[in-house]
């Protein structure tokens, strides 16, 4: 019995000691798969572009208007650029003083909205 116990220790150390380099080399080929995921995925990242549900997204190649719109997403290809803007109304508040020849004072005030034209390439404008 201590034989054949001797002789089975023998076998499962000879196994593994046969099966830990496969081992060794299956998780290094999974690191190295996760690692070139994780590359091409970078590299997807990096020509994605996408804006928000508020913001304007203009995709511009050699000066002209070649996509825009607002929440959209671009894959965006080599030379192209990718600009993104605010869609919401703006309120600017401005006043200015002013003594006159006759000094008098005189005082304006008031206020602009504006947004950003959406028909045709309004937004590149």
């Amino acid at each position: 019995l201590t034989l054949a116990l001797g002789f089975l220790a023998i076998i499962v150390i000879s196994w593994q000691i046969s099966i830990l380099p496969i081992i060794a080399k299956i998780i290094i080929n999974l690191i190295c798969s996760v690692g070139i995921i994780a590359t091409v995925i970078d590299y997807i990242r990096r020509w994605v572009s996408a804006a928000d549900a508020r913001s304007w997204l203009l995709l511009i190649e050699n000066g002209e208007l070649k996509a825009a719109g607002v929440g959209i997403t671009l894959f965006r290809g080599f030379g192209q650029n990718v600009v993104t803007m605010p869609s919401t109304i703006h309120k600017v508040l401005f006043r200015a003083d002013q003594v006159t020849s006759e000094m008098q004072g005189v005082i304006v005030q008031g206020f602009v909205m504006w947004q950003i034209y959406r028909e045709g390439d309004g937004p590149f404008r």
